[in-house]
């Protein structure tokens, strides 16, 4: 269409949003939070909005994201188009066409057709984050696998391996995620929070992280946040620390920016200088840890992750397709519209965050009227939400069965 777009998603480089609403889009997608922010920076100029669609609109209020939304809609100017998909039609739903739109025209669509037709469900019940890459490996010295795509979360995975190890209660705070659901553990009580400073913000101004009780905030990849442009976000989180809260910042490097808030943060700080042979792999994402994992145990396996160049990823799913490697482990960056008829099998390392991903991750497999086969490994915590996958698409994920590589 040789128009400009841009993408404003919670958790990227604030700075880069900036530049390129700065030097002007015809198009901007994004996350409610961001693309908000954007506006009330005044970077994003609502006067020549000419059209704004919510998609998935059912999903972003199953999140949480009413707010926001009906904060980007207040800024919009008269005459304003609205288009609003929504794959249900709850109250919800409803409510909002009639604040949003005038004599809306509803177009009802036959239902997708992606569906779990043809795609037998197993689940493989593991007691802790750390049995699920030795259930991985046993898995696969039973299988004859054509093709196999494994479908990972990137966020949670040090915050809950750690919950695990020490028996506390730990929740990750991610933006884009379901605010209702970091409202409810929250509201429940946590030992360990987590999470990307956007959203850590916006529980603490909803009163539903209470700072009275933090002990210690810790300032992971301290540089990458101040590069990212969460420098304000972060002093904001910081001026509702109790008194006595002990201040971490870790960071690879040692800007002119790190120094300055250290002078902020901390009274006397101490600096402790690591080895670079001694850091550790606990900041890589967990595609490129389960990827690392799985070629020390010997198997042929190439990763694709959001956080990689275009250029590159292209080249890594013409390898896939070409069947140079058999096993691609992903984010949900590869959950929708890209097709490799030779997959045969998904797993769910990590189950998605939301009832909707599950059909677009496990619709990989099956393509093309073939049968496919999807594994879900599932910890004690995640029996509720795929439980609640099974009664919202009238489904049944049994446990897999020990005759599971004749069914491939």
């Amino acid at each position: 269409m040789n128009v400009q777009c841009h993408a404003c998603i919670g958790g990227t480089n604030i700075g880069e949003d900036i530049r390129k609403l700065d030097y002007g889009q015809h198009v901007v997608s994004g996350t409610p939070g961001r693309v908000f922010d954007m506006i009330r920076r005044r970077n994003l100029r609502t006067r020549s909005i000419k059209l704004l669609v919510l998609d998935e609109a059912d999903e972003m209020l199953n999140k949480g994201f009413k707010e926001q939304l009906y904060d980007i809609y207040r800024y919009l100017p008269p005459g304003a188009q609205v288009v609003l998909l929504s794959a249900t039609l709850p109250h919800e739903i409803l409510e909002m066409t009639s604040k949003f739109m005038t004599d809306p025209i509803r177009i009802l669509v036959k239902r997708d057709e992606l569906t779990l037709e043809g795609i037998k469900q197993f689940f493989v019940a593991v007691d802790c984050e750390e049995w699920k890459f030795d259930t991985l490996v046993d898995l696969y010295d039973t299988l004859t696998i054509t093709q196999a795509v494994l479908f990972c979360n990137t966020r949670r995975k040090v915050v809950l391996a750690l919950g695990d190890y020490m028996n506390v209660q730990c929740h990750a705070c991610i933006g884009g995620t379901n605010i209702g659901e970091d409202i409810r553990k929250l509201d429940y009580g946590q030992h360990v929070v987590s999470g990307t400073p956007g959203r850590v913000f916006d529980m603490i101004r909803r009163r539903n992280l209470r700072t009275r009780s933090i002990k210690l905030l810790v300032l992971d990849e301290a540089d990458e946040m101040l590069n990212k442009g969460f420098k304000e976000q972060l002093y904001d989180i910081y001026r509702y620390l109790p008194p006595g809260a002990q201040v971490v910042l870790l960071s690879a490097t040692l800007p002119h920016e790190i120094l300055e808030m250290t002078s902020k943060f901390m009274t006397d700080p101490i600096r402790i200088l690591v080895k670079r042979d001694e850091l550790t792999l606990e900041g890589i994402k967990q595609v490129d840890w389960l990827a690392e994992k799985m070629k020390e145990a010997n198997f042929t396996v190439s990763s694709m992750h959001g956080d990689m160049e275009q250029k590159e990823r292209e080249q890594i799913m013409k390898e896939f397709r070409a069947g140079n490697s058999r096993v691609l482990i992903s984010t949900d960056v590869w959950a929708r519209g890209l097709d490799v008829p030779q997959v045969s099998l998904v797993i769910n390392y990590d189950l998605p965050n939301n009832r909707e991903l599950y059909i677009h991750r496990i619709g990989r497999s099956g393509r093309f009227g073939r049968k496919g086969v999807a594994i879900n490994f599932v910890k004690h915590d995640d029996v509720r939400i795929l439980r609640d996958i099974e009664q919202y698409y009238s489904t049944q994920i049994d446990e897999m069965p020990m005759n599971i590589a004749d069914m491939i």
